[in-house]
Order: structure tokens, then sequence, then C-alpha cells
């Protein structure tokens, strides 16, 4: 009797696993090929006052992005370039530094921008992939003694060209 008292404790203790319980299973052998033509939209950016046009003059629109997984190129045009990478689980990040220079009410005025974001990919329902992530960039307006700020906003990008993806789904 107490074999089985201790078999059938051992069995519950040892029951069947759910799904949830096992987790996600293992990750990719391989990032996935990101790269393509994007179009970005960017929502709601928040910090320097609300000076948002630091990053409106340059984030929306078009992304292109080239390499391979480890070394990726993020194009935004107008010479912002960024060094980033894809892991296996899809999440990504990018960084660099860039000189922009824009026309506002008052005239020209000129930036430094140190910029990061990180995030994720993921397949839209017409099998394209969709990023989205987070811009922090810190401005330093030159000539200006005023100090650094930082301006953070949720992007989102959509492919049009890839791997995967012709511009021609969801016809």
């Amino acid at each position: 009797m107490t074999r089985w008292i201790c078999f059938l404790c051992l069995a519950m203790a040892c029951g069947d696993k759910t799904k949830e319980e096992e987790g996600p299973g293992p990750a990719p052998d391989k990032a996935p090929d990101v790269t393509g033509r994007y179009n970005v939209q960017i929502a709601g950016a928040t910090g320097c006052e609300g000076q948002s046009y630091w990053l409106e003059s340059w984030v929306p629109g078009a992304l292109t992005i080239e390499g391979n997984s480890e070394s990726l190129r993020f194009d935004f045009g107008g010479g912002v370039e960024l060094g980033g990478a894809v892991d296996a689980n899809k999440k990504f990040s990018f960084a660099g530094e860039a000189k922009v220079e824009i026309d506002i009410d008052t005239g020209m005025v000129d930036a430094n921008l140190r910029i990061f974001n990180d995030g994720t990919f993921e397949h839209g329902e017409d099998g394209c992939l969709v990023m989205d992530g987070d811009f922090s960039v810190v401005v330093d307006e030159t000539g200006l003694e005023q100090d650094e700020c930082t301006i953070s906003a949720p992007v989102k990008a959509y492919q049009l060209e890839g791997a995967a993806c012709d511009g021609l789904q969801g016809g």
C-alpha cells in the first residue's frame, strides 16, 4: 500500500504540463532576415519641451535596412544611418549619432543627436515584417548653452519590400 501511495504522489507531482508551463519552446536557430524597405510612423514624442521636430524631421517615411543580423545598417536618409543587430528572438536594437539641420519658424537650427532604439520584429497578417520599437534621442543643440534634453517616442515601421515581402501583399 505504501508503494502505491508513493507512486500516486510521484505521478501527481510529475503530471502533464500544459504548453503554458513549458514555455514558448526553443528559440529559432538563426535571426530572421529583416533587410528591406520600410515605411516608418512615429507617435507621441515627449520630452525636450515639446520640440518633437528633432524626430519628426527625419524619422517618419522611408527606412532601408541592409546587412546581416549581427551588423545591420538602419538608413533613414538625410545622413541618418545607424548600426544595429537583430537576434533569433526577433529583438533588435540600433544606436548611433547624427548631425541634423532643420528649418523651424525662427530659421535653420542644427543639433547633434545621440540615438537609441530597441524593440521587436513581428510578422504582420500579410507576411511582411512590422518593426515595433521605442526611440530615445538625446538632443544637443549647436551653439546653445542649454543642457541636453531627451526625446522619447514609440515607432512602428511596416515592411514594404524584403525577403518574404514583395510589396504586393494585402492587395
